[in-house]
């Protein structure tokens, strides 16, 4: 009877954790702003450019993590289903995790490994990030 008692209520807490651990990164949105001085480097590729090259350009710089701070129309990509990029932005963070943008047929995709326990993927729409892609290709 006291072995009940015991047994119960730890079965209780263990499931509530298991439960907890689970849902708290579905309430997480994918998409989160970055702040610049969290940022160690950002570089692009492409195309019309051999390897990857770092944006030294301060203005170009502060845009692209403008423009993808106002990225809209999320949606998450958990299959990572996508076309073979032919041009990308890399930001690098001052953490050693990173986010990927790739250019795709309509919108780009972005996948980072800062948010959660694992890599994730999501496609986003914004005109600047687009044109910046389309000028890579």
């Amino acid at each position: 009877m006291i072995k009940k008692l015991v047994v119960i209520p730890i079965l209780f807490i263990l499931i509530s954790l298991a439960g907890i651990k689970y849902l708290i990164p579905l309430d997480k949105s994918v998409h989160k702003e970055i702040r610049k001085e969290d940022v160690l480097r950002i570089e692009s590729w492409g195309a019309k450019v051999i390897g990857h090259t770092e944006i030294k350009d301060p203005v170009l710089f502060d845009n692209i993590i403008k423009w993808f701070n106002n990225s809209y129309d999320i949606r998450e990509n958990p299959e990572f289903a996508g076309t073979t990029p032919e041009a990308g932005i890399i930001i690098i963070l001052k953490s050693g995790k990173g986010i990927s943008i790739l250019e795709g047929a309509r919108d780009f995709e972005v996948q980072r490994n800062d948010i959660r326990d694992k890599n994730i993927s999501y496609f986003a729409k914004q005109k600047d990030i687009g044109k910046y892609l389309d000028d890579l290709r």
